[in-house]
Formats: C-alpha cells, structure tokens, sequence
C-alpha cells in the first residue's frame, strides 16, 4: 500500500521509475572535498614516513657505531667469545637491507631480518624426521602442507628468490615445497619441457640435477657451484641468507610459481 502511494508521488516529483533504477546502480562516490583532503593527509604521511625513514636509518648507524666500540671493549677485556659473537651479529646487521619496519633482535634475543614477520620458535630438527622423508621421496599429502605452520614464500619460475632469513650453523630452516604447484622452463613447449612439481623434469639434467627442480643456496656461497635441491636436502644450515630457484640456465622465459613454507629448526634438542 505504501510503495502505490510513494511511486505516484515520486513522479509527480520528476523521478521515473527508470532514474530510480539508475541511482540505485550508480556507485556512490565521497564529495570532490573529501576527496581533496584525504590526498592532502596521503601527502603529509608520505612527508613523515620519509623524515622517519631517514632518522631511523641514522639512528641504526649509531647503533653499529656503539657495537662496534662495545666488541673493541669486549676484546681488550679478554671475552674474546662475547665479541666474536658481537662481531657476527654486526657484520649480520650490516648486510641486511634497511627497512623502517625492522626489528632487531626476537624473544631468544636472535637477529631477525628486516621487512619480514620473524619465522617463529625452532623447533629440533630431529622431530622433523617424517616429513623431510616425505619431502624426499615425494609422498607429502596436500593436506600436511595445509595444515602445516610455517611462513609461506612463493617462488618464482623466473628468477632467484632472495629471502630475508637468516641460516646458522646451529639454527636453520626447512624447506616444505606445495606437493600440487606446477611451473614450467620453456615457454609453450611443453612437449620437451612439461609442467613439473619441485622435484624437476627427471629425464632432463642440467648441472647433473634434474631441470626445474626447486633448489636453495646460501647467500654466502658460490651461485655457480652451491645450488641444491630441495627435494634431495630439504634442512639448510650454514651461514647467510635463503636463496631458493629453480634449476635452469636461463629463467626468463620459465612460467608458474612454487609455493613454500619455511619451518625454523635447531639442532639443539632442548628446545
């Protein structure tokens, strides 16, 4: 009853049903004014950020500056293990990329790497025993991955995938690759170069490793002679950053992507 009142009513006021029909599917959009002084606010956080940036990064000098007077302290005191362990932890801090985000140590008071959430409490890598024999053999269930935690980095068909996480001797990362992601090394010819998971195409070598195999190098090493593949040697130890890339000599024209999760492990089995 009301809608028969309301509609002659709204004509009488110069609305048709067909100009009704039309602002209810317009997309409603903030005033021009609005719109003017939410730029205006963009403009000036955009101001702060870089001023804070750039404080921030001279305020990390100072800091290097400090430990590295703190290590010379250590050294002539004759705690030559507390600075070793200083000098490491600066030679870490310098190498890593700036970021306004970052934050320096974790609650085990470890480095953690800037512009990335820190990967967690490791956990004994002998407790890991099962499922880097299914990473190995190629028997991880989908299921597992999903339900596994980690932090998930998606890596590339085309080119190297340059993380920020740290690897030591003592405290490392295994690498869980998705058992269903596909990518592919030769553009349209997939009769040569089909799709293949992160074990590679085993029937075509390239390096003596299968090509496209998902493989991981530390930062620190020789690119030409370090590679390795994950499904061969998921757990990295060492010293530098996780590097992760297909096995191919030329990555430009490869396609796809290979999601994976990166569990931090210890080789201390009190944890």
């Amino acid at each position: 009853m009301k809608m028969m009142i309301l509609l002659p009513l709204m004509v009488l006021l110069g609305y048709s049903p067909e100009t009704l029909n039309a602002q209810d599917s317009k997309k409603e959009e903030i005033p021009k004014t609005a719109q003017k002084e939410l730029k205006a606010y963009r403009n000036v956080i955009d101001v702060i950020r870089k001023d804070s940036h750039l404080r921030a990064k001279a305020e990390r000098e100072r800091l290097l500056v400090a430990l590295e007077k703190i290590k010379i302290e250590e050294t002539k005191k004759g705690n030559l293990e507390s600075a070793w362990a200083l000098k490491q932890r600066i030679e870490a801090l310098r190498d890593l990329p700036f970021n306004i985000d970052e934050v320096l140590v974790d609650p085990a008071n470890h480095l953690v790497t800037p512009g990335v959430e820190y990967l967690g409490k490791p956990v004994p890598v002998q407790s890991q025993d099962l499922l880097i024999r299914r990473i190995e053999n190629g028997s991880l269930a989908r299921k597992t991955w999903d339900n596994l935690e980690g932090t998930v980095v998606e890596i590339s068909a085309g080119m190297e995938t340059r993380t920020d996480f740290p690897v030591t001797k003592n405290r490392g990362i295994l690498i869980v690759p998705h058992p269903g992601d596909r990518w592919h090394g030769k553009e349209g010819n997939t009769r040569e170069y089909p799709w293949v998971g992160y074990a590679g195409q085993k029937n075509r070598l390239y390096r003596n490793m299968p090509i496209m195999s998902l493989c991981h190098r530390l930062s620190t090493a020789n690119p030409a002679k370090s590679i390795i593949p994950v499904y061969q040697t998921p757990v990295v130890f060492g010293s530098g950053k996780l590097i992760l890339m297909p096995n191919d000599g030329v990555m430009t024209d490869n396609q796809g992507k290979i999601r994976v999760k990166l569990v931090p492990i210890t080789r201390d089995q009190t944890q």
